[in-house]
C-alpha cells in the first residue's frame, strides 16, 4: 500500500516553484541495489530527513515530496542511506517515489551573499497542527473580536480546532533496549494490525515507556532469568509448557516483566497472540487515547506531516486525497476505543459512543477533502 505524507504548510506557497529551479523524479528510488529505507539511519531521521539525503546524494538539494510503500522489505528489502543497513522484514518500508529540486543559478553581487531560499510552506489539512512561524515578524497580527451588537446573545462556543492527542510511534520508538528483537517483531506488526491491536501494541509501548512495563524479553534473557531466580526458579520454568508468553507479576512492588518463548517465533501469528494475552495479565491500566504508528515520522510530528508536495497534476490531487482517507484511517482508532470502553478524547473533543465519534471523523474527512479542492480545483 502506499500513502503520500503531505506537510503541513501555507497553501501560497504550495503552487509556489523558484525561477529556474530544476525537479527529478526517481520512482523507486533505489541505493545500492536496493530500495531506499524510510529511515536515513536505522530506525532513526525517518520520512523527509531520508527524503532529503537521497536527493543531495543525487546532486539536488531537498526533496519536494514523497511517497511511501508499506511492508516491502520480504518481497524487495530496503537499506539505508547512511548506514547501509538492509531491512528484509515483512514490516520494512521503502519510498515508492522521490522527487527532488534543486534552485537554478541567480545572479549575484560580489559582495552581497546569496540569500538562503526558503522552504515551501507546509499545507494545513484538518486534524493537524501547522508548524510555527519561524520568527516572530511572521505571526500575523490577531484583529481586534468585532462588537457584540446590542441586545444580542453571545454564539455559543464552538468545539475546539481539531489538534493530535499526541505524537504517533516511530519505528524508533519501537527499537528499545527493553524489547527483544522478536518482541520488536511483534509490535510492528501489531501497530499495523486490526484496531484491537493497534490498540494493545499502543498501550504496551506507553507502559514500557512510562516505566509501569519493565520490558519484553525471551525466557532466558538475564532480566527475566534474574527475576526467576528472586523467585527461586530459574528461567526454564518461567513458561508453562504449550504457552509462549506470560507477564511475570511477582514480586509485588516491582514492575512486571513480559517473558517470551526463546528463538524465533515458528508462527507468527501465534506468537502475537500470545504477547497480547500476556499484556493483559499484566493488569497494567491502559492509556488513551492511543497514539497510531506512522513509519515516516519524525517523533513528535502528528501523522503523516513529515513531506512536502505540490499539486499541480492529477496525480497530485489523488495524493492530497490519500492522504485525507490515510488521516480517518487513524481518526477512526479513537472511536473503536470509544465504542468498546464507552468514552475517548479525539482532538480535544469528548465523545461517547462510536457514532458521535465516527460523525466527527467524517466532517474533518469532508474539510480535507473540500482543502484539497480548494488548491487543486475540481
Amino acid at each position: 500500500m502506499r500513502i503520500v505524507q503531505v506537510g503541513t504548510v501555507a497553501l501560497g506557497g504550495l503552487l509556489a516553484v523558484a525561477a529556474g529551479a530544476e525537479e527529478k523524479m526517481f520512482e523507486p528510488p533505489m541505493h545500492a541495489g536496493h530500495r531506499v529505507d524510510i529511515c536515513r539511519v536505522w530506525g532513526s531521521e525517518c520520512g523527509q530527513p531520508a527524503a532529503d539525503e537521497f536527493c543531495r546524494l543525487q546532486g539536488f538539494e531537498r526533496a519536494d515530496f514523497f511517497s511511501i510503500d508499506q511492508d516491502i522489505g520480504a518481497a524487495t528489502p530496503t537499506r539505508t542511506l547512511v548506514d547501509g543497513k538492509v531491512c528484509d522484514q515483512g514490516f520494512c518500508d521503502g519510498f515508492g517515489a522521490i522527487s527532488c529540486t534543486r534552485s537554478g543559478a541567480v545572479p549575484q553581487s560580489s559582495t552581497t551573499p546569496a540569500a538562503p531560499q526558503p522552504r515551501p510552506g507546509r499545507l494545513k489539512l484538518p486534524g493537524l497542527s501547522s508548524s510555527p512561524p519561524t520568527s516572530p515578524q511572521q505571526q500575523p497580527a490577531q484583529p481586534p473580536p468585532p462588537a457584540e451588537p446590542p441586545g444580542e446573545e453571545p454564539p455559543p462556543p464552538s468545539l475546539p480546532p481539531p489538534q493530535p492527542a499526541g505524537p504517533p510511534w516511530t519505528p524508533k520508538d519501537v527499537k528499545d533496549s527493553r524489547i527483544d528483537v522478536q518482541g520488536q517483531y511483534a509490535l510492528f506488526r501489531l501497530l499495523k494490525g486490526d484496531p484491537a491491536q493497534r490498540i494493545d501494541a499502543s498501550n504496551i509501548l506507553s507502559a514500557i515507556k512510562a516505566g509501569a512495563l519493565k520490558g519484553i524479553y525471551q525466557e532466558d534473557q538475564q532480566v527475566p532469568a534474574m527475576r526467576a531466580t528472586e523467585l527461586g526458579q530459574w528461567w526454564g520454568q518461567i513458561l508453562p509448557k504449550g504457552v509462549d508468553g506470560v507477564c511475570m507479576t511477582e514480586p509485588a512492588g516491582k514492575p512486571p516483566i513480559i517473558a517470551m518463548r526463546r528463538g524465533t517465533p515458528p508462527d507468527k501469528t501465534a506468537y502475537d497472540a500470545a504477547l497480547v494475552t500476556a499484556w493483559q495479565q499484566c493488569g497494567i491500566a491502559p492509556i488513551w487515547p492511543v497514539r497510531p504508528y506512522d513509519p515516516s515520522a519524525t517523533p513528535g510530528d502528528p501523522p503523516g506531516t513529515s513531506g512536502l508536495i505540490k499539486c499541480n497534476s492529477p496525480e497530485d490531487k489523488i495524493r492530497l486525497l490519500a492522504h485525507c482517507e490515510h488521516t480517518k484511517k487513524y481518526n477512526m482508532i479513537g472511536c473503536d476505543i470509544a465504542g468498546e470502553h464507552g468514552s475517548v478524547e479525539l482532538y480535544g473533543a469528548l465523545f461517547t459512543d462510536y457514532e458521535e465519534c465516527a460523525e466527527r471523523v467524517d466532517l474533518i474527512l469532508d474539510s480535507c477533502k473540500e482543502e484539497v479542492t480548494k488548491i487543486c480545483g475540481k
